[in-house]
């Protein structure tokens, strides 16, 4: 329901409840800041992601480099 306010429009009741819920859902994204396929994910110095995204596994292929592989 939108209520008319002043120079804007707030929103009440179940559109709060369904728009915080969809914040939770994307902030709650496993996958966030992983390493896509083939993306280093590892290794001596690395600073970057050390997660790959579903459906990939960081390999190590010396200790200086990780690979998101399938």
């Amino acid at each position: 329901m939108l209520i008319n306010a002043p120079k804007s429009y707030q929103l009440i009741g179940e559109e709060i409840r369904t728009n915080k819920l969809l914040k939770k859902v994307k902030a709650k994204n496993p996958d966030e800041g992983c390493s896509n396929h083939w993306e280093q994910c590892g290794g001596i110095n690395w600073t970057g992601p050390t997660c790959c995204k579903t459906g990939y596994v960081c390999h190590e292929y010396n200790p200086w480099y990780f690979q998101c592989i399938e």
